[in-house]
């Protein structure tokens, strides 16, 4: 359900003549989207099949993605499914985020719907962001 301060804005801006095209889409999918703390998703406090925005350390091995708490952590990562990532933008996450590997993974930011893969809960990430770091900023 959007909240009423969600269509207040959405019939500003049209009073206001509107948005371009790609930004009228960030503003739904904004809507769309819970914003849930990592924790509580790891813990298992968010349930199957929410469609989610959630920051993390962001890991790509030979076993898949994977999202977690941070380095170090004792809790276990969330798989992330990244087959609805536009390739374009999954090959540039790739090629900034594999180089700090070596010390950890990079921040991101995960949106996508929650669910099961292989019986464990996960991600299927519809879009990936990489967060500003001082790695990413040199």
């Amino acid at each position: 359900m959007t909240s009423p301060s969600a269509y207040i804005a959405v019939v500003m801006i049209v009073a206001m003549g509107g948005l371009e095209a790609r930004g009228e889409q960030s503003l739904s999918e904004a809507s769309e989207h819970q914003i849930v703390n990592i924790y509580d998703l790891l813990g298992g406090y968010v349930q199957d099949d929410q469609l989610i925005e959630v920051a993390g350390n962001f890991q790509i091995s030979a076993e898949g993605a994977f999202l977690s708490a941070g380095m170090p952590s004792a809790m276990a990562p969330i798989r992330v499914d990244v087959a609805h990532v536009p390739q374009e933008d999954f090959s540039k996450i790739i090629s900034e985020c594999f180089a700090l590997q070596l010390s950890g993974g990079c921040r991101a930011t995960i949106r996508g719907q929650t669910g099961r893969l292989d019986n464990r809960r996960a991600i299927f990430a519809t879009s990936v962001s990489l967060q500003a770091t001082p790695e990413r900023a040199r």
